[in-house]
């Protein structure tokens, strides 16, 4: 029997979340589900799919892709994406009964669709390409971590070149450049957009750092901190610079305080200079600038401001991130 539904965008990403790699089965099959059901069997066919996944559970308006063929009808409770051309093998993954869904890829060009705001489709980049999970890619309100990505910039360009004309696939190829794999919280990536945005965005325009690299030790940094190697929050490495978030849940209390010390003495005895951020900083609009003027200083870079309305800019991203934007 045709799968008749095919689900896209936050309720894909939410699926995804949801359902082991080893359960998802790729299709070669490129056509979307045609006509579009009446509302009562779209309704019928997600509490179907909702009764076989307990553990899944969709938030409205719940996102659908059809195909463009198809006659263009609105569902209440449903948002509805159509595409007439033909999608590149693996697009779609099946579970069971009369569903698919859009592998994350194509769920972000979707979302990439309908957001209004670059930094919002950001957002949603860095966490599908991130081991954690906030709303946007659970329907839990609960940020979970230490979680498999949804996926990679590679895969995500990859997709794009393959289907470039799905509807938000431009955006979603502009905005790559700007996503990096591996961050593990929101508010690490929040500080990454911060400090390697350009400044048109309202960055501070260090360029993007590489999360979570790994940097083997020495010998003289394996005998001060115990450790073969180290995990650099957000890290510039021709440079040698890596940006630690303190965030309180992990660098609280004196046994933290202690292994961070001896990890910034290991890092700063094979020529590395460790800069820590605090959760209080983040929120500090001051702090941040000082911050920016100490990382451009150790990557050998002069900030030249060459747009207008730049403090506006920065104040502007800083909303957009959810964060202050008071000097204290």
């Amino acid at each position: 029997m045709a799968h008749r539904i095919c689900f896209t965008g936050r309720s894909a990403l939410t699926i995804a979340r949801g359902i082991a790699q080893e359960e998802r089965r790729a299709l070669r099959r490129r056509a979307l589900p045609a006509p579009v059901p009446p509302k009562r069997v779209l309704d019928d066919l997600v509490a179907e799919f909702e009764r076989a996944n307990p553990q899944i559970a969709l938030e409205k308006p719940i996102e659908l892709a059809f195909d463009g063929t198809a006659q263009r009808r609105s569902r209440p409770g449903y948002a509805m994406h159509f595409f007439s051309g033909t999608l590149s093998a693996g697009s779609l993954f099946g579970l069971s009964g009369d569903a698919v869904v859009a592998v994350p890829p194509l769920a972000l060009a979707h979302v990439a669709l309908d957001e209004r705001d670059d930094i919002a489709v950001l957002e949603y980049l860095w966490e599908a390409c991130g081991t954690y999970r906030t709303a946007r890619t659970g329907a839990s309100g609960e940020t979970a971590y230490q979680l498999l990505p949804l996926s990679s910039t590679r895969q995500i360009g990859r997709f794009l070149s393959l289907n470039s004309a799905v509807a938000g696939t431009r955006r979603l190829a502009r905005l790559l450049k700007y996503t990096r794999n591996g961050s593990e919280s929101p508010r690490e990536t929040k500080l990454a957009l911060l400090l390697g945005l350009p400044m048109s965005l309202g960055g501070y325009g260090a360029g993007m750092p590489q999360m979570n690299f790994a940097v083997s030790a020495s010998p003289e940094a394996q005998s001060i901190s115990g450790r073969s190697g180290f995990r650099c929050d957000l890290c510039w490495p021709d440079a040698q610079l890596d940006v630690e978030y303190q965030s309180f849940e992990r660098h609280s209390g004196e046994t933290s305080r202690q292994r961070d010390s001896r990890r910034a003495n290991a890092l700063a005895s094979m020529g590395w200079t460790v800069i820590n951020v605090t959760n209080e900083e983040l929120d500090s609009y001051a702090a941040m600038n000082s911050i920016a003027k100490a990382v451009f200083k150790h990557l050998g870079k002069r900030q030249r401001v060459r747009v207008d309305r730049y403090h506006a800019r920065k104040l502007t991203l800083r909303r957009k991130l959810g964060l202050p934007v008071g000097y204290e």
